[in-house]
């Protein structure tokens, strides 16, 4: 994996201050919402759910419980803190654990994102960095809205042509808040 190891190790705590941080599940603002925890981390199913190492009153959560949890969560409606949420279920994911998860997902989002741009590792630090950022707001994949789905036409032109400056013209996200969407425009203009 060719990502900046300082933007690896950084990921976590900048991606955080958009996505918060949840140790139990929650559901999003999507429509229909989506099943996440830890750092904005999307659960596509339940065996996905039951790979992380949930934790219950201290011991490591049983599928039982963690099923339960899964049922519970998806009854509910979306888009809601996800304080009322965790105050309805038992499993919680520790901050080492998030922590653990949220690199894993970078890292296999890296890996969508070398096989789009086989040049991506000597991409300048600034670069990598709002493209995982992106990544994570939308899906690094080809599936939409992916940032390498067909969505995306312009921004992936100017990156192709590693044209920094207009990658931050393209980068807005409709649904990300203006402090995100500027925050990944000057990581795209700090690589000129």
């Amino acid at each position: 994996m060719a990502l900046d190891p300082t933007v690896r190790d950084a990921f976590p705590r900048w991606v955080a201050q958009w996505e918060g941080v949840a140790h139990a599940l929650y559901l999003d603002v999507h429509k229909p919402p989506l099943v996440t925890t830890a750092i904005g981390l999307m659960i596509p199913t339940l065996a996905a759910c039951q790979r992380l190492p949930w934790q219950c009153a201290g011991r490591p959560a049983t599928a039982d419980e963690i099923n339960d949890d899964w049922a519970t969560v998806r009854s509910m409606r979306g888009g809601q803190l996800a304080e009322v949420y965790a105050s309805k279920l038992r499993c919680r994911l520790t901050d080492d654990a998030i922590e653990a998860a949220t690199v894993a997902q970078l890292d296999a989002d890296v890996a969508l994102l070398e096989r789009r741009w086989p040049a991506f590792a000597s991409f300048p630090q600034g670069v990598q960095q709002a493209l995982c950022g992106m990544g994570w707001a939308l899906g690094a994949g080809a599936q939409r809205p992916g940032l390498c789905s067909p969505e995306w036409p312009h921004l992936q032109a100017a990156i192709d042509r590693q044209d920094w400056s207009e990658a931050a013209a393209q980068c807005a996200i409709t649904t990300s808040p203006d402090s995100r969407n500027e925050s990944h425009r000057a990581l795209f203009l700090a690589g000129q």
